[in-house]
């Protein structure tokens, strides 16, 4: 049979990374070997940290999308398959992504089928930006990227509505009833990662499923481009040091006022996560910008220092987000913390490129 292959995509903020987390805990209470692989067009990736902090087989993709580093993706598979023995894997592709149909699905499909066989392709979305969709005067600050959110949709076979724990049961039953009218191709599942809530009989389907890849969407590359481009990444990698500092209430701070100032210029947030991390234990940091705002897990005790990985998606040029965010940091820290940049990429995300016509099993080095 292989290994199972489970690509899960949808936009930022969807909540892949906390869905793939669960997800893994309730197959490793099946007896699975689960393995992860993240994605992202620079490094110093908070999900990666995330997975690895959390105990997870974590590989990461970094610098291009899946399909613009086919080869890379398939020696990450190949290595969890082989060396590692997952029968499972999670990928999480890059969340500005679609046409993960055409570009992964069908070459696996065609060339790797001795190997792998595929779970559907399920696309997350938010509640907020799902709305945006269903109802085209009611977008908001996110109609620069509904192009690249109903191509997604548009590919998927199983679409999860995420963040249920957020909505009512009348709302949730709407959202669901007008979703399947508008994508009939695609199943639909409400759950939430955060709770756990459905998400057993999500992953079972997920695994029952014969069927893969089954619709592409037809992309115009030019609006794809120019949605993409619309986004600032930074990713940055940031040594904390002080005296006996109250982590949490560092990072709380630090992640409002920035929220802030990105609201008062009404930016739209994509999504930015961080990861504080020292000996002690680990504190991660989410806004999404569509429904809970600013959000803190884990824990930290008070030290004299720790390790910041900082990702942010937003829809700004990068040479204004970068300013924007260190700025911020540093009104934060002020005089009593000093913070040293160890490594950090701002860019803005080209359109990915397919490359996997001529890449064969034969050319992996087992």
């Amino acid at each position: 049979m292989g290994t199972k292959l489970i690509i899960i995509g949808g936009y930022l903020g969807a909540g892949k990374t906390t869905a793939l987390n669960k997800l893994g805990q309730i197959l490793s209470e099946k007896n699975h070997i689960v393995g992860f692989i993240t994605n992202d067009q620079a490094s110093e990736l908070v999900d990666t940290a995330i997975l690895r902090r959390n105990g997870k087989l974590t590989s990461e993709v970094s610098g291009k999308s899946f399909s613009s580093d086919f080869k890379g993706f398939m020696g990450a598979v190949i290595q969890m398959s082989i060396a590692n023995s997952a029968d499972i894997i999670l990928a999480e592709p890059v969340g500005s992504y679609a046409d993960l149909s055409a570009a992964l699905f069908q070459p696996i499909k065609d060339k790797w089928k001795h190997l792998l066989t595929l779970g559907p392709l399920s696309v997350l979305i938010d509640p907020v930006r799902l709305r945006g969709l269903l109802d085209t005067r009611n977008r908001g600050p996110y109609h620069r990227t509904s192009y690249i959110l109903q191509k997604q949709m548009e590919e998927a076979d199983f679409i999860v509505i995420n963040k249920i724990d957020l909505l009512s049961k009348a709302e949730l039953n709407y959202l669901m009833d007008r979703t399947s009218k508008k994508w009939p191709q695609a199943k639909v599942f409400g759950v939430s990662a955060l709770t756990g809530e459905n998400m057993d009989e999500w992953i079972n389907e997920v695994l029952a499923s014969e069927e893969a890849g089954l619709h592409s969407a037809e992309l115009d590359h030019d609006l794809y481009t120019e949605e993409e481009a619309s986004l600032g990444w930074l990713n940055a990698s940031i040594l904390l040091k002080g005296t006996s500092v109250d982590w949490k209430y560092l990072i709380w701070n630090f992640l409002s006022l920035l929220y802030r100032r990105l609201l008062q210029r009404g930016i739209a947030v994509g999504h930015i996560k961080c990861i504080l991390q020292n000996n002690s234990g680990y504190l991660t940091g989410n806004i999404t910008g569509t429904s809970r705002g600013v959000s803190l897990q884990g824990e930290l005790t008070a030290d004299d220092h720790a390790m910041l990985l900082f990702n942010a998606r937003v829809q700004m040029p990068p040479e204004e987000l970068e300013p924007l965010v260190f700025d911020t940091l540093q009104r934060i820290c002020n005089t009593s913390i000093e913070y040293d940049i160890l490594a950090q990429k701002c860019l803005k995300p080209g359109p990915p490129i397919t490359v996997h016509n001529n890449i064969e099993h034969d050319n992996f080095d087992h």
